[in-house]
């Protein structure tokens, strides 16, 4: 807990010393929650921009994903 208190700390502003432990453990939840969030919104801000320069091929839902391997690759022939 006094790792958490210490990593939670900021000098002169914010300080954890008196704080209950579990204020300090809301505090850091909080602090973690944000910064996830901020990594998803980049994340989907990041897809979006790769979509747009790149669109995604998909094969046609219809399509047996075997038969498309099969299109797309060819097995060799003969014996060597």
């Amino acid at each position: 807990m006094e790792q958490l208190r210490r990593l939670c700390s900021v000098d002169g502003i914010l300080d954890f010393d008196s704080t209950p432990d579990r204020q300090v453990a809301e505090f850091a939840c909080g602090v973690s929650t944000a910064f996830l969030a901020g990594g998803e919104a980049d994340m989907k801000n990041l897809r979006a921009f790769v979509d747009a320069y790149d669109p995604p091929q998909k094969p046609s839902e219809s399509e047996p994903l075997l038969e498309l391997f099969k299109q797309t690759h060819t097995a060799p022939t003969g014996t060597p």
